[in-house]
C-alpha cells in the first residue's frame, strides 16, 4: 500500500499535537495532585503549632481596667 506524503505528515502532525496535549493534561493533574499534598501537610503542620502554642500559652487575666487582654499570634 503506497500512502501520499503529504497525508502521512498530516498524520504525524496530529499524533506530536496529540502527544503534546496529553503531556499537558498529566502535568496539570501532577501539578494538582502535589498542590493538594502541600495544602494538607501545610495545614496540618498549622494545627500542631496551634496546638503546641495554646497549650503553653499562660492563661491571661482581664486587667485591673474594664478593657480586656489583647493578644496577638501569628497562624502559621
Amino acid at each position: 500500500m503506497r500512502y501520499d506524503a503529504a497525508v502521512v505528515a498530516q498524520e504525524v502532525e496530529e499524533a506530536r499535537m496529540m502527544e503534546a496535549e496529553l503531556a499537558r493534561q498529566a502535568h496539570a493533574e501532577f501539578r494538582k495532585e502535589k498542590n493538594e499534598e502541600f495544602k494538607s501537610k501545610v495545614e496540618e503542620h498549622r494545627k500542631n503549632i496551634k496546638a503546641k502554642f495554646d497549650s503553653s500559652m499562660p492563661i491571661v487575666k482581664r486587667q485591673a481596667s474594664s478593657q480586656p487582654a489583647i493578644l496577638f499570634y501569628c497562624v502559621f
